[in-house]
C-alpha cells in the first residue's frame, strides 16, 4: 500500500523535516499495524484465517494516538510510588500528639515526613 502526501501540504518542510515525517509515519503506521493485529487475535474465533476490521484499525488507532501501547511506566517510578505510599501511611500511623511532645521522637518525624516529600515529589517528576 502506498500512502501519498501532497507537496502543496508540505510547504514550508525542508529535506531534513521531509526525511523526518516520512521516518514518523512509517513508526506510525507499522505500530498501528502491530495493534490492529493483536485487538484482531483477541477477538479470533479458534480455526478461523485472521481478519483485521475497520473496527480493529480504528480501535488500534485510539490505542497508538493515546500512547496506552507504548506509555509504560519504568521500574524505578513504580518503585518510587509504592515507596511514597508507604512512607505517607508511616507517617500518618506516626503522628500522636502525645509523642511529639518528646524531643527524640519528634525529631524522628519529621525526619520521616522530611524523606516522604522527597520520595514524593521524585515520584511525580519520575512519571
Amino acid at each position: 500500500m502506498n500512502i501519498n502526501i501532497k507537496d502543496e501540504a508540505l510547504v514550508g518542510f525542508n529535506e531534513p523535516a521531509r526525511d523526518e515525517l516520512k521516518k514518523s509515519t512509517t513508526n506510525f503506521v507499522d505500530r498501528l499495524i502491530k495493534e490492529s493485529n493483536r485487538l484482531e487475535s483477541q477477538d479470533k474465533v479458534d480455526g478461523r484465517e485472521p481478519e483485521v476490521t475497520s473496527k480493529n484499525v480504528y480501535d488500534a488507532n485510539l490505542y497508538v494516538t493515546r500512547r496506552a501501547v507504548t506509555n509504560k511506566r519504568s521500574l524505578w517510578s513504580r518503585i518510587l510510588a509504592a515507596l511514597a505510599a508507604l512512607l505517607t501511611l508511616l507517617v500518618s500511623i506516626m503522628y500522636d500528639a502525645d509523642k511529639l511532645q518528646d524531643g527524640t521522637y519528634m525529631l524522628i518525624f519529621i525526619i520521616v515526613a522530611s524523606v516522604t516529600l522527597l520520595v514524593l515529589t521524585l515520584s511525580v517528576f519520575a512519571e
